[in-house]
């Protein structure tokens, strides 16, 4: 669950930024201080269908470290507005809005449904993709789809390799596109779940 907080103007409207998605046209996110980094707040105005940055407040809270230009050259703002408009998109394509629109708890768990359908179709997150602007390409299989993927990890097993690292060399990806593969090839039944220690 995202550790940020989403506030909306009761006044504000929502826009539609892809299928059964909507989010607010102004919102405030705010995240606390983690390991030490300085809490911070950002107010966010959708333009053209893109979230924008129109302020950015940074606080030293008791017991992380003051602002600095190191913790500013640190900060991923991309990352911050991403998250930002992530958390704040509400989904209305599985079912109506609940009586009490506002509950952050339903539209989280609206969200993790959508993922996990697109991840099985492996297809982008339908959610990240209309709020980043840009979507994340996913990467073709290899020759022999999953089931090559699934030897490939088995043949890493008896020869006590690592096998995303092997997946990675040996089909020049990724460790995220290596480690995406073997989750489906898990979720086809093509690979055993993985053992505690292994």
């Amino acid at each position: 669950m995202s550790l940020g907080r989403i506030e909306v103007p009761p006044e504000v409207r929502y826009l539609v930024v892809a299928r059964g998605v909507e989010i607010p046209e102004r919102f405030t996110y705010s995240v606390p201080s983690i390991d030490g980094s300085p809490a911070a707040t950002v107010e966010l105005r959708m333009v053209d269908g893109q979230p924008i940055c129109e302020r950015l407040e940074l606080a030293a809270t008791e017991g992380s470290q003051p602002v600095t230009s190191v913790g500013l050259r640190r900060l991923n703002l991309g990352q911050l507005i991403e998250a930002a408009a992530y958390a704040a998109t509400r989904i209305t394509a599985l079912q109506p809005l609940p009586d009490d629109a506002s509950d952050p708890a339903y539209h989280q768990r609206q969200r993790l449904i959508l993922r996990a359908r697109a991840r099985q179709r492996g297809v982008a997150d339908p959610i990240r993709t209309a709020v980043s602007g840009h979507p994340r390409r996913l990467i073709d299989l290899p020759e022999g789809g999953l089931s090559r993927v699934a030897d490939e990890y088995r043949l890493a097993l008896a020869r006590r390799e690592r096998p995303t690292k092997r997946l990675m060399q040996e089909f020049h990806v990724s460790r995220s596109t290596a480690s995406r593969w073997v989750r489906r090839a898990r979720d086809a039944s093509l690979l055993d779940e993985p053992v505690a220690g292994r």
